[in-house]
């Protein structure tokens, strides 16, 4: 079990925002009811959080696309929470009939079959090193974003 998360991590990155990682719903070998309790705990930490910029779903293409991370995406969409899916192995194919370039699309589409529209996403390789500066750049966006919005209200407030 170990490197599985299990409880909300928070990571402060240059002393200035954070990076919280939440537990998931993949692979680790949990009871159903740990599993239950995490997805309780993460869809509150989303809900109450007013400083959330962005939430980025890690989704494994090298597989087709499985239904928990649709359902988690669906989730996050339908609560017009901020998302991004961050597709992980571009470089690997586990099963052969679509390869990661198919399973992106597949995944895209479950999104649409579902009424949703497609958040912002990003092919990634952490091996090759691929999509990581992209992300990178994206998420300084959002951030920058994020304060100005911020300092807007306060001003607003203020007046």
């Amino acid at each position: 079990m170990s490197g599985k998360t299990q409880s909300i991590n928070h990571y402060l990155v240059n002393r200035n925002w954070y990076l919280v990682d939440c537990p998931g719903y993949g692979y680790a070998k949990v009871s159903q009811a740990k599993r239950a309790d995490w997805h309780r705990m993460t869809q509150q930490y989303f809900m109450r959080r007013g400083t959330l910029v962005d939430i980025l779903l890690l989704v494994d293409a090298s597989l087709p696309p499985k239904e928990a991370d649709l359902a988690g995406a669906e989730w996050l969409l339908q609560r017009n929470l901020p998302l991004t899916l961050v597709f992980t192995k571009i470089d690997k194919a586990k099963q052969q009939q679509a390869g990661p370039a198919g399973n992106i699309l597949a995944f895209r589409a479950g999104l649409q079959a579902a009424g949703l529209a497609v958040p912002a996403h990003f092919a990634t390789s952490a091996a090759k090193k691929l999509g990581a500066q992209q992300l990178l750049q994206y998420l300084a966006q959002r951030r920058a974003h994020a304060a100005q919005q911020q300092q807007k209200l306060l001003q607003h407030s203020i007046s």
